[in-house]
């Protein structure tokens, strides 16, 4: 028989749900050049996604790009935003955990974790551990591996389930 010591060790096999967080890049919570630049700001201040020297990056970001890129890009988001829905991004991947939620069922708990904007991926790891989830399993949902996507994403989310 195994000694006491080392059955109050074990963990007892799972009981909870299986967290299951769809990843990706994000969006601006609305085409306004306002949260277009936050987006910009953040996106482009993640050190994988611009991997220039941080004095360098702070002059390009605050003085090149923030300054102008948010006017134009917040133009081509207006272009494809759903007066109903919003960003295209959100409500795709939205349907997809509705799909994914009727087809896996209670067992799983679906989320979406942006790495940048929102929902974001801390929001949805603290869902997952508060309604109990204890596994999880990240599902980048970029169209290629590159570190700053995927690998940005997994770093970001081994940190969170720290």
């Amino acid at each position: 028989a195994a000694s006491p010591a080392l059955t109050s060790r074990v963990p007892p096999p799972f009981q909870g749900t299986t967290g299951v967080v769809l990843v990706n890049i994000g969006t601006p919570a609305s085409p306004s050049v306002k949260d277009v630049r936050a987006y910009l700001a953040e996106f482009l201040g993640d050190p994988r996604v611009v991997d220039v020297n941080p004095i360098v990056k702070f002059f390009l970001l605050n003085f090149v790009v923030l300054p102008f890129r948010p006017k134009e890009s917040a133009e081509a988001y207006a272009e494809i935003w759903d007066k109903e829905r919003g960003s295209p991004l959100a409500y795709h991947t939205e349907d997809l955990v509705g799909k994914l939620r009727e087809r896996l069922g209670e067992k799983y708990s679906i989320q979406i974790g942006n790495q940048f904007g929102t929902p974001s991926l801390k929001s949805a790891m603290t869902a997952l551990r508060q309604s109990g989830s204890d596994r999880v399993v990240i599902v980048p949902m970029f169209p290629q591996f590159t570190s700053s996507s995927t690998g940005s994403a997994a770093e970001l989310a081994y940190k969170l389930g720290a």
